[in-house]
């Protein structure tokens, strides 16, 4: 856990041990917490081996600026990374990629910055808006997630989203989304769904 100023790291590989693996344990990778600052630059996070995300970023003024990070081998209980109470990431140039559950979630009143990405091959969708958090999204690719694309709730802001690509199918009855668009040029499109958590869904 995460919860001074000022952290770095650069060039490292965490993953977590055959001797600490256990399915049912919810433990992660890296957290950071109560306020923390920890950026990266060219490191690879593995949590393969525990049912939770592989990064945390949680509670106020808990914040991280990622270039060139992979994150992958998140539980199902927590996926690639978890934003919630209030943090802020910024990446860039970086890859969320297999892992059990979501690439991205957001929870609470969070803010999150997806720039020049890849989120691809996750077990549930590739970014999960929740609650009132706000997304910037630009030039990321998001393919073959098996949940779809994007769960948006309608009162969070994706704001700008612009130049993004993804691997959707047209389906009757949809209504675009700007800023993405199908891998083969067609537009990106956007399907509501009224469901009990008044979610706006985006399925494959």
């Amino acid at each position: 856990v995460w919860k001074g100023q000022g952290g770095w790291m650069e060039g490292v590989t965490l993953r977590r041990p055959r001797i600490s693996s256990n399915a049912n344990a919810l433990k992660h990778t890296l957290q950071i917490q109560n306020g923390g600052q920890f950026d990266m630059f060219n490191c690879v996070l593995n949590n393969e081996g525990s049912s939770a995300s592989v990064a945390l970023v949680s509670n106020a003024n808990s914040k991280g600026k990622w270039k060139k990070v992979e994150i992958k081998g998140g539980g199902q209980q927590g996926g690639g990374i978890l934003v919630e109470d209030n943090g802020t990431i910024e990446m860039i140039k970086c890859r969320i990629v297999s892992n059990h559950g979501d690439g991205v979630t957001c929870c609470d009143t969070t803010f999150v910055t997806l720039r020049d990405c890849e989120i691809e091959d996750n077990a549930g969708v590739g970014i999960s808006l929740m609650d009132s958090s706000h997304a910037c999204i630009e030039r990321t690719r998001v393919v073959r997630n098996n949940g779809g694309v994007m769960v948006k709730r309608k009162n969070c802001v994706c704001d700008p989203c612009i130049d993004n690509v993804c691997d959707l199918t047209l389906a009757k009855g949809q209504e675009v989304v700007p800023g993405f668009r199908f891998v083969d040029g067609v537009e990106y499109f956007d399907q509501y769904e009224n469901d009990a958590d008044d979610n706006q869904m985006l399925e494959s």
